[in-house]
């Protein structure tokens, strides 16, 4: 685990997205990269209370080919959006990651 992932354990939060951005700035591989917006995200909405400002490292993640990342960010984007007074159902497609997360339906 990075310090970047252990500060917003101890409340920490503003030191966290601080200790991101210079790792964000060194240009890390597209995959590190989509980690380092969703936990981005994580801390701006769960540590900071600012879905608006975590929507769009949510969206960055939500971009990524790994669905370990693409997924949670997706699904914490809506989260956000409903939040924020906005539903997922309303709001279209491509604001979820292109519509990465799988719907399951119910048989009636």
């Amino acid at each position: 685990m990075t310090l970047a992932e252990l500060l917003p354990k101890v409340g920490r939060y503003r030191e966290a997205l601080m200790s991101r951005r210079p790792l964000l700035g060194d240009r890390p591989g597209p995959w590190r990269a989509s980690e380092l917006h969703l936990l981005r995200g994580d801390v701006l909405r769960a540590g900071l209370a600012s879905c608006a400002e975590a929507d769009a490292e949510y969206e960055a993640a939500a971009r990524s080919d790994d669905e370990r990342v693409a997924d949670p960010a997706s699904f914490w984007r809506a989260v956000c959006f409903e939040t924020r007074g906005r539903t997922a159902a309303g709001a279209p497609r491509e604001h979820f990651g292109g519509g990465r997360l799988q719907q399951t339906r119910q048989s009636p």
